[in-house]
């Protein structure tokens, strides 16, 4: 039996998804921002959370006040609006005690305590760094940024500062190196806190790029710097984005980009006002606020430009023509006509759609897969996904 959904849900569901989706590429999820949503008025919600197999069938009642997906057989689960962790029987496996908790990394989660200090847990639930800090983040490679008192530096697993707090701002270490942040100034360090990139007077802003290239912005141009030598191997660029699957895109004049591989040796130009990496060797062409489909050869995919066209995940990509959207494959062909009033991105097999008023899943045979539907749903993950 389904459940009703009102209007004014309708247009709740409908502006979320439009302001994730718009904002798909760029959006931190709160695993990374180091908040996690919590009204000091606490309410219980009457709608309760639980999980769903591949069958639709829940196999985790619903009695949680809010869910998060599985990772490594874990779930962050809140109940009577605190936060712990349940396996997947929904048995709980660190008790609801915190404010905010966060998926595990390097065998280490970042919790929050009412107080909103932070710190870490193992997953036994023992405290291993105590929750004293004003801000984590993450473990990568053995360093998490930390905050106290106001600035930033790096702590090892058993909570020591191993690059002193000393910066406005920092990012996580990736691929050895992290960005720093000082005196209106930005620069790269590595894992022992010495400049790769020192600071530098002009470098507006940089960005983590795949393998050894850092994308940045200095005096309004696009570079990229190659940490094997430290040194800008592309300068004075309109516009560039991030290095995906040893590919980028470069803009030296207006309206006309470039697809490169790692050695900067172009594949295929196009006229455009925008392009992103649509995975799997595809690339979305934006212009005059249509979109296309192009191949690494540069020829165009899609049969009609559309009003939106999103990434590839599991082999299929939402699309959206006249308002109302469909699914695209990976020749670029249209495998689902848009007739659905929203549509998500395939995961482990299913996506979830806005039916008849409803959340509901399809399958890769672009039918309905389950009869119920939902008030809200999320992906599956780990074969299971939360639903409300």
């Amino acid at each position: 039996m389904f459940v009703k959904i009102t209007s004014q849900m309708r247009i709740y569901y409908l502006c979320l998804f439009l302001f994730l989706f718009s904002c798909k590429s760029d959006t931190i999820d709160s695993s990374q921002t180091g908040e996690e949503e919590y009204f000091e008025d606490y309410v219980s919600p009457s709608n309760k959370w639980g999980y769903i197999d591949p069958s639709g069938n829940i196999v985790i009642e619903k009695k949680f006040d809010d869910l998060r997906p599985f990772k490594n057989g874990l779930a962050r689960a809140n109940l009577n609006g605190k936060w712990g962790f349940i396996d997947k029987t929904g048995s709980a496996i660190i008790a609801h005690e915190y404010r905010g908790t966060y998926p595990f990394k390097e065998d280490l989660a970042r919790i929050q305590n009412f107080e909103k200090e932070y710190g870490f847990i193992d997953k036994s639930g023992k405290m291993i760094i105590p929750d004293t800090f004003d801000l984590v983040f993450d473990f990568n490679s053995g360093r998490a940024r930390a905050k106290k008192d106001g600035i930033y530096g790096y702590i090892d697993t058993k909570g020591k500062w191993v690059i002193d707090a000393k910066f406005k701002k920092c990012s996580n270490f990736e691929n050895g190196v992290a960005r720093v942040y000082q005196y209106g100034k930005v620069g790269v360090i590595n894992e022992e806190g010495q400049f790769e990139i020192p600071f530098e007077d002009g470098n507006e802003k940089m960005w983590a790029s795949e393998g050894s290239y850092i994308r940045a912005k200095k005096n309004g141009k696009y570079r990229f710097y190659d940490l094997q030598t430290n040194k800008v191997v592309l300068d004075g660029l309109t516009n560039a984005i991030d290095f995906k699957d040893d590919l980028t895109a470069i803009q030296e004049k207006e309206g006309m980009w470039s697809i490169v591989d790692k050695e900067f040796n172009q594949l295929f130009e196009v006229s455009a006002d925008k392009v992103k990496y649509a995975g799997n060797e595809k690339w979305i062409v934006i212009k005059e606020k249509k979109y296309s489909l192009y191949d690494m050869s540069g020829k165009l995919m899609t049969s009609e430009p559309y009003d939106m066209i999103y990434e590839f995940n599991d082999g299929y990509a939402p699309f959206e023509k006249y308002g109302k959207w469909g699914y695209l494959n990976e020749e670029g062909s249209v495998i689902k006509d848009p007739v659905l009033p929203l549509a998500w991105e395939f995961n482990e097999g299913f996506a979830r759609v806005i039916h008849k008023g409803y959340i509901g899943y399809i399958n890769k045979e672009m039918k309905l897969a389950f009869d119920e539907g939902f008030i809200d749903a999320h992906n599956f993950s780990e074969g299971l996904a939360h639903v409300q």
